[in-house]
């Protein structure tokens, strides 16, 4: 859908819209979109410990660690909000109303990632914590590519879901997520978005 915007069509405020936006995040466009992640999640969810062995042989640690960055939380929200406060005190319109979509998405796909890994409390490959389901990361990351491919199209879209799934690969490079962990939180990333 369209970016939504206030009467005047000035970009939504990204602080108070937030209610809003969760409460539309469970509509019949989410289900559609987790009507394919969920199944796939499920059918990955048999080769997560194989996926962990080869993912620690085959993903170099150091060639992924940027992915580790660049898709936490708070680099992506971050990002977003400052696109939001440049847009809005340059006067730029679509850098504000794209900042303010793009940190709209990061509060919903972590808010609903979260309430998934208290839920879940499944155990990280590498036992640090009990919140690997979903994976944040790829949920912020795959929550940006979809809101960048909705405003600019496939110009955007290519590179930022090629870079959202990078995240993903990180995140198993780490040994902090199983393949089920990161499917998931790409439908909840782009679901958000």
């Amino acid at each position: 859908g369209r970016p939504v915007t206030l009467g005047d069509s000035s970009p939504v405020n990204p602080f108070t819209a937030i209610p809003r936006d969760l409460k539309r995040f469970f509509s019949k466009d989410t289900a559609a979109v987790m009507g394919i992640f969920v199944p796939m999640a499920g059918a990955a969810f048999s080769w997560d410990q194989a996926g962990i062995h080869e993912s620690q042989e085959h993903l170099s640690k150091p060639a992924f660690e940027p992915g580790n960055i660049g898709g936490s939380f708070a680099v992506q929200a971050g990002a977003a909000l400052g696109t939001w406060a440049i847009g809005k005190l340059s006067g730029h319109r679509k850098a504000a109303e794209v900042g303010s979509d793009l940190f709209r998405a990061q509060i919903v796909s972590q808010l609903v990632v979260q309430a998934g890994k208290m839920a879940t409390g499944r155990s990280r490959p590498d036992g640090s914590d009990g919140r690997a389901f979903p994976s944040g990361h790829t949920g912020s990351a795959f929550a940006m590519a979809s809101v960048l491919e909705r405003h600019f199209g496939k110009k955007a879209g290519i590179p930022t879901y090629a870079f959202a799934t990078y995240v993903a690969l990180a995140r198993l490079s780490a040994n902090q997520h199983h393949i089920s962990d990161v499917i998931m939180g790409a439908g909840v990333g782009i679901a958000a978005g």
